[in-house]
């Protein structure tokens, strides 16, 4: 299971078609972009001991743009013996080297715009390694996104007391109100949706999308 409790606006969500994409051998966007500036702290996303599985420095193109990403894998499989591995890339570092085991929600890297990238973001996907006897393979890898999968599918369905407050502090840097309360029990992508509606955050978020941009803000 993954998990995420911060604020975060989704530039491109999973499944988009593209040329890009079909020259990828692909259907479509094969994770989710979230809009972030440089540099921004990358944690695991995992509720659970990952390994680092990969670390990828990838050339791109004849100007020879490095583009880098960060694979972890859970360290024990689920019920069904298949191990939840995920993805980061575009990032500006690696904090981690292969095999360091990270902890839940460990700092990985820091974010960037490297590679294939039209700007400051970071691509995040999800999929599963099984085991056999000649190490770890890539489960659905003909399911035409490479056996990746829309990570929203396994966040958390609903929004606890607990989840609440964290979403209030993550989003406003206050705790929640008593009218907030009716927002217990709710899909937490809708719940997400409604406090970024809020003049309260439309403030941060138009000095965020500024900043994105690259124009000076004065706070």
């Amino acid at each position: 299971m993954i998990h995420s409790v911060e604020p975060f606006i989704i530039s491109q969500p999973f499944g988009t078609p593209g040329d890009f994409y079909t020259s990828q051998g692909l259907l479509g966007h094969n994770g989710v972009d979230l809009a972030i500036p440089n540099g921004t702290d990358t944690l695991s996303a995992h509720d659970k001991k990952t390994i680092v599985h990969k670390t990828i420095e990838e050339v791109v193109g004849s100007s020879g743009t490095r583009g880098y990403g960060i694979t972890l894998r859970e360290l024990e499989p689920d019920a069904e013996g298949k191990y939840l591995a995920s993805i980061y890339w575009h990032l500006q570092e690696f904090l981690v080297e292969e095999n360091d085991i990270v902890e839940p929600h460990g700092l990985i890297a820091k974010s960037d715009n490297t590679g294939q990238s039209s700007g400051p973001h970071l691509h995040f996907g999800v999929k599963y390694y099984a085991k056999n006897s000649t190490g770890f393979y890539t489960l659905n890898i003909n399911n035409g996104y490479h056996g990746y999968f829309d990570p929203m599918k396994l966040l958390p369905m609903t929004v606890n007391k607990e989840e609440l407050i964290q979403l209030y502090l993550a989003v406003f840097g206050r705790l929640p109100d008593d009218a907030a309360q009716g927002y217990v029990g709710h899909d937490l992508l809708f719940v997400l949706t409604e406090l970024m509606k809020s003049p309260e955050y439309q403030a941060l978020a138009e000095v965020a999308a500024a900043i994105q941009h690259g124009y000076n803000v004065k706070l």
